[in-house]
């Protein structure tokens, strides 16, 4: 039963993590927040960091009262995070 809803709980952080990063992903070079926070280029070797900090952004957010270290930077990534 506790095994079950971890995984229903991962799976949802992951899915919200995949949006997030989405939309890192598809913002503005100059704009989005993996170019702002991380300064990294979105190629194949680093979607791993990416990913990992799109979870964290996730875990943080659920498990908290406040955003933290990363957080919305233009008006699509606002958006989500309303949600």
């Amino acid at each position: 039963m506790i095994l079950r809803i971890l995984m229903m709980y991962y799976y949802i952080f992951h899915c919200l993590a995949c949006i997030w990063f989405y939309i890192g992903y598809s913002a503005n070079e100059t704009s989005g927040w993996i170019y702002l926070y991380l300064g990294i280029e979105t190629t194949s070797d680093n979607y791993q960091t990416i990913y990992l900090r799109s979870i964290y952004y996730i875990v943080q957010t659920f498990s908290t009262v406040g955003l933290g270290d990363y957080h919305s930077t233009d008006g699509s990534e606002w958006c989500f995070s309303m949600f």
